[in-house]
């Protein structure tokens, strides 16, 4: 029991991510002016476009997508400091969210939804790369786990960058990359 392949990892139906589905951002939203009265129309980079209607006195939002109405309500918070934060409420679990998506539950939360960030289907090697190139980017030598390093290492610490951050931020620089070669 327990053997090499013995699991059933892999199998099964595979959860998709938030980058396979439609956000909508309320904060994005009032940024733009959108969640003034009236219909507004909203678009993403990956070319769809939507109607959103906001009644007058921004407490529901209906977006008509492929001939379907979805409809979810807008609350608002006070701040510390006064003014107010607009929050859309998942019509599933009616919770505050600031991000809803369009998936098979209507227009609901990311856990409604049962959406994954993309981080999370990440395999270890792939968290290493990435956390190596990150650190790479931050020292100043690029994203190019290779020769990055080669090419910028004698000139130091990035401006603004104190001698001590520098020289912690290389050590993880290089066990990260480390890390990330021993496990592709």
């Amino acid at each position: 029991m327990g053997g090499m392949n013995s699991s059933r990892w892999g199998y099964g139906p595979v959860k998709r991510t938030t980058c396979n589905s439609l956000p909508v951002d309320i904060r994005q939203l009032k940024r733009l002016g959108k969640l003034d009265h009236g219909t507004h129309l909203l678009q993403w980079t990956s070319g769809s476009t939507m109607a959103m209607y906001v009644n007058a006195y921004a407490t529901t939002a209906r977006f008509e997508l492929n001939q379907q109405t979805l409809t979810t309500d807008i609350v608002y918070t006070d701040c510390h400091y006064g003014g107010s934060r607009p929050w859309f409420v998942c019509g599933c679990c009616f919770s505050r969210y600031a991000v809803l998506y369009f998936g098979k539950a209507g227009i609901t939360c990311r856990g409604c939804n049962d959406l994954l960030y993309p981080s999370q289907k990440e395999t270890c090697a792939d968290r290493a790369i990435r956390k190596a190139q990150k650190l790479g980017i931050r020292l100043g030598f690029g994203s190019d786990l290779i020769n990055g390093e080669l090419l910028n290492r004698h000139k130091g610490p990035p401006k603004h960058m104190h001698q001590h951050t520098y020289d912690r931020l290389l050590a993880l620089y290089i066990n990260a990359r480390t890390r990330a070669f021993l496990m592709v």
